[in-house]
């Protein structure tokens, strides 16, 4: 009898449930979580050329500047070589900063949209309309 009793009772056990609820399971980040990563890197990246572009214009300038604006014929192509390194990292400059803080924004805008908490709304109002994000972190 007690060894019924031992294995009715380790069926019982081992076959019950548990009696609080099973929480959900968290939510996995999806798509935008990698391209918002993607996007932040490509960024940093942008923003790095920026900085890249300026330090290399103000190279240019200063040693166009020891010159002192006046410079023979047989130095025209270095002065030359020099007004284009400028224009271009120049160029480089302007692209990096923009593009890199464009991507910087829409990264961290995918992260946000992704987050398992966060949720994004249009109101109407009298005057036209507002986006409302609301979230946690």
């Amino acid at each position: 009898m007690r060894t019924t009793a031992l294995l009715l009772v380790t069926v019982l056990a081992l076959g019950s449930t548990s009696a609080r609820a099973d929480e959900p399971p968290p939510r996995q980040r999806g798509f935008l979580s990698a391209l918002g990563l993607g996007l932040l890197i490509g960024g940093l990246a942008g923003v790095g050329a920026g900085a890249g572009g300026v330090v290399g214009a103000n190279d240019a300038t200063v040693r166009l500047g020891s010159y002192g604006g006046t410079f023979t014929p047989d130095e025209k192509p270095a002065v030359d070589a020099l007004q284009q390194r400028i224009v271009g990292s120049t160029v480089l400059a302007v692209t990096g900063f923009v593009g890199g803080g464009l991507a910087l924004v829409a990264g961290v805008t995918c992260l946000l949209l992704d987050s398992p908490r966060a949720s994004v709304a249009f109101v109407p109002t009298s005057q036209g309309g507002v986006f409302v994000f609301s979230g946690r972190f």
